[in-house]
C-alpha cells in the first residue's frame, strides 16, 4: 500500500513555493505540502513535522540547500530528498547524489520528471 506523503518544499522564491507547491499538492498520494524559504525554517519543520520527501533548491538565502541536504542525511535519514534547482550542471548533480539525494531536477526544463519521482517515494 502506498504511503500518503508529507512533502516539504524548500525554495527562497515565493513564486516557486506557490506554483510548485500547488502542483505537488495535486499529485496522487500527496497528503500535505509544507513550505519553507530558508534553511532555518526547513529545520524547524523537520523537527516538528513528519516529512517523507524534501524538495530542495540549492540556492537559499543564508545557508545553502547543500548544507540542508547534509543535515537531513545525518539527522533525518528516512527523509527522501529530491533536488529541484536551476543549478542543473553535473558538478552540483554529483555533489547532491553523493550526499544522498535520490533525484536531481533542473527546474528550468525537467519539472515533468517530478511526479514519477514523488510517486516512487510513496511506493
Amino acid at each position: 500500500m502506498a504511503t500518503a506523503l508529507s512533502i516539504l518544499l524548500v525554495d527562497d522564491s515565493r513564486l516557486i513555493l506557490t506554483k510548485l507547491g500547488n502542483e505537488v499538492a495535486s499529485m496522487p498520494g500527496v497528503e500535505k505540502v509544507l513550505k519553507a524559504a530558508t534553511y532555518e525554517a526547513a529545520v524547524e519543520f523537520l523537527q516538528k513535522e513528519t516529512v517523507h520527501v524534501l524538495l530542495l533548491d540549492i540556492n537559499l538565502k543564508g545557508r545553502s540547500g547543500i548544507e540542508l541536504l547534509e543535515y537531513v542525511r545525518v539527522q533525518h535519514p528516512a527523509v527522501k530528498t529530491i533536488m529541484v534547482t536551476n543549478q542543473g550542471n553535473d558538478y552540483y548533480r554529483n555533489i547532491c547524489q553523493n550526499l544522498g539525494s535520490i533525484g536531481f531536477i533542473d527546474k528550468s526544463h525537467e519539472l515533468d520528471l517530478l511526479p514519477d519521482l514523488i510517486s516512487n517515494c510513496a511506493a
